[in-house]
């Protein structure tokens, strides 16, 4: 797999435990050390539902403000007389 990345194997080894994925030797051994801070499925779930649903009020939030914007341009560009 490291090489199909480019990568030497202790570079890969590395990203796999800093990201929290547990490690397969050769021997089929699997060392699966729980990562300080990790979030849990269920946690990382949860946490990307509060997202998606703060980014939707965003969103419609700004889609007002740019509807707002845009009539009050159409109303000043009305008002000019050039």
């Amino acid at each position: 797999m490291a090489a199909e990345l480019g990568v030497s194997e202790a570079t890969l080894s590395a990203w796999c435990k800093s990201a929290g994925v547990p490690i397969r030797h050769r021997r089929g051994v699997v060392v699966a050390e729980p990562v300080p801070g990790a979030e849990s499925p269920e946690q990382e779930l949860a946490r990307l539902r509060s997202e998606v649903k703060a980014l939707r009020a965003t969103e419609a939030r700004l889609s007002t403000e740019r509807d707002i914007l845009r009539s009050a341009a159409k109303y000043f560009a009305g008002e000019t007389n050039w």
